[in-house]
C-alpha cells in the first residue's frame, strides 16, 4: 500500500472552494472536510497583528502519481509556498479495511496493488524522498546484493597508486595489485566529509588524463563571520529572511531557520547561498549577508509596533523587556546596541529616529563573511571537472574515451533538497 497516501490540507475557510475545485481537476475526491481551530491564544496574535480564524481541514487519499501532479498546483495556482495560504502534506497509509473502502478511496485515480518492499519513502510537499526503514544500512544491503547477482567484484581497503592507458584499456595499480578493465568509472567524491573517503586522493590521477577542475571548495555548510556579538547569541535558532550581497551587489535571498554559533552563522538559508558565498571569497570578493529577523513584517508594520510596544511600556518596562516575545532574547540586547540604543533605556526616552534605527537593525542586520568552513562539515563541494570536458548524454571524457565520472566529481552542485543525492543517483544510473 506504500503508493497510497491521506493528504491534508489546512487552509482559511474562504480558500475552501479553491483547493475543492483543485482537487476535483485532479480527479481527486475530498472524503472528509472539517473545522479547526488553532491554539494560539489571543494575546499572542494581538502581538502579531493577526486576528483569530477559523481554519478548513481537507481529508483525501491520494496516489503517489496524483500528489505529484497536485504539487505543482498547489504552487503555480494556489501560491501554497506564500505564507498564510496554507500547508499540504501527506501521510503514508499502511493499509486500507476492504477492497470497496479502497476503491472509493481512490476513486478515478490509475492504482496498481503492489507487494511491499523492504524500503518505505516519506515524501514532503518539496517531493523529497528519504528512506526510512532500516536508513542506509538498506541501501547499502541492495546495492551489495545487486553486485552479487550480477557478478560484480567489490575490492575494498586499497589503495590506487597508478593508473595507465593500455591497448587493450586501462590498468589500475593498486596496494592489493593491478586490475585491467576496458572502461573506468569515477565516483570517488571530492573532498566534503573526508571521512567517509572522499579525500581527494584521485584528483591528481585524474588530473594526469589531461582534465582540469574548477577551483574545489567547500558549500552547504556555515561561515566564520563577523558583525554580530556572536558569543552572545550562540545557540540561538530563529526564522530570518537572509539576502546575500557580493561586492555591494544584491545575488541572493533565501528563508528559512538560521543557527548562530559562537564562529558564525550556520542554517539551511546559509547552506542555500553557500555556494556563490564560497565563491566569492575564494575570488577575494567581499560577501555581506544582511538579516531580516522578523520577515512577516513590513517595515511600517515593524515600526508602528516598537512604537506601540514602547507608548505601552512608557514608565513601567525598560527597552529590553519592551522586546521580550518579539525577538529571542538572547537577539535583544545585541540588536538594541547595534541600534545605539542602551539595554535598560526608559522606553519613554525612545527616540523617532531611534525606534526607525531600531527597525532597519532588526531587518537588515549586517554581518560580514569572513570564511568559509572546512571540507570536514561541508555537505557537498561546488566546483570539479569542467563539464565542456565531458560528453553530456553519457558522461564520458572527451579527452580519453572509455573514462566515465559521476556525482560530484564534475562540476554540478545543487541547494539543499535532495537535489546533489538527485544529481549523484542519476548521474550513476
Amino acid at each position: 500500500m506504500s503508493s497510497l497516501f491521506l493528504m491534508i490540507t489546512i487552509t482559511d475557510r474562504r480558500s475552501t472552494d479553491g483547493f475543492l475545485q483543485l482537487y476535483k481537476s485532479h480527479g481527486v475526491t475530498v472524503s472528509m472536510r472539517t473545522v479547526g481551530s488553532g491554539t494560539a491564544v489571543q494575546e499572542t496574535l494581538s502581538t502579531l497583528g493577526l486576528e483569530k480564524t477559523e481554519k478548513a481541514v481537507l481529508l483525501a487519499v491520494v496516489t503517489a502519481e496524483s500528489w505529484q501532479k497536485i504539487q505543482k498546483d498547489l504552487r503555480r495556482k494556489m501560491q501554497i509556498d506564500v505564507p498564510g495560504t496554507g500547508i499540504a502534506f501527506i501521510v503514508p497509509l499502511s493499509s486500507i479495511g476492504g477492497k470497496r473502502a479502497l476503491m472509493f478511496l481512490s476513486i478515478q485515480q490509475l492504482f496498481f496493488f503492489k507487494q511491499e518492499t523492504a524500503y518505505e519513502f516519506r515524501r514532503s510537499l518539496v517531493g523529497s524522498e528519504v528512506c526510512i526503514r532500516d536508513w542506509a544500512s538498506s541501501v547499502a544491503d541492495a546495492l551489495s546484493a545487486e553486485m552479487k547477482r550480477s557478478g560484480v567484484s567489490l575490492v575494498t581497503s586499497c589503495d590506487i597508486r597508478q593508473l595507465c592507458e593500455t591497448k587493450y584499456g586501462f590498468e589500475v595499480r593498486t596496494s592489493m595489485g593491478t586490475y585491467c578493465s576496458h572502461n573506468l568509472v569515477f565516483a570517488t567524491g571530492l573532498r566534503a566529509a573526508p571521512k567517509s573517503g572522499s579525500d581527494g586522493s584521485m584528483i591528481s590521477l585524474i588530473k594526469s588524463f589531461g582534465h582540469r577542475f574548477v577551483p574545489i571548495l567547500p558549500a552547504l555548510c556555515g561561515f566564520e563571520a563577523e558583525g554580530m556579538e556572536f558569543s552572545k547569541v550562540s545557540g540561538v535558532r530563529t526564522d530570518a529572511l537572509l539576502s546575500l550581497y557580493i561586492d555591494g551587489q544584491k545575488c541572493e535571498q533565501e528563508r528559512g531557520e538560521l543557527q548562530l554559533a559562537d564562529y558564525g552563522i550556520s542554517g539551511i538559508p546559509v547552506f542555500q547561498v553557500s555556494s556563490p558565498a564560497s565563491k566569492a571569497l575564494y575570488q577575494k570578493k567581499q560577501a555581506e549577508l544582511t538579516i531580516n529577523f522578523l520577515p512577516d513584517f513590513s517595515e511600517d508594520m515593524l515600526t508602528q509596533e516598537l512604537q506601540r510596544r514602547f507608548s505601552r511600556d512608557a514608565g513601567i518596562q525598560d527597552a529590553a523587556e519592551s522586546l521580550r516575545g518579539l525577538l529571542n532574547h538572547k537577539l535583544i540586547p545585541v540588536i538594541l546596541k547595534a541600534a545605539g540604543i542602551p539595554v535598560h533605556e526608559h522606553t519613554e526616552r525612545i527616540s523617532q529616529k531611534q525606534t526607525e534605527t531600531l527597525c532597519r537593525q532588526i531587518q537588515t542586520f549586517p554581518v560580514r563573511l569572513k570564511k568559509v568552513r572546512d571540507f570536514s562539515v561541508a555537505q557537498v563541494c561546488t566546483g570539479g571537472i569542467h563539464t565542456e570536458e565531458i560528453h553530456t548524454d553519457t558522461l564520458e571524457s572527451r579527452i580519453v574515451p572509455g573514462i566515465y565520472f559521476v556525482g560530484e566529481l564534475l562540476d554540478v552542485d545543487g541547494i539543499c533538497g535532495g537535489y546533489n543525492l538527485q544529481w549523484a543517483w542519476s548521474s550513476g544510473h
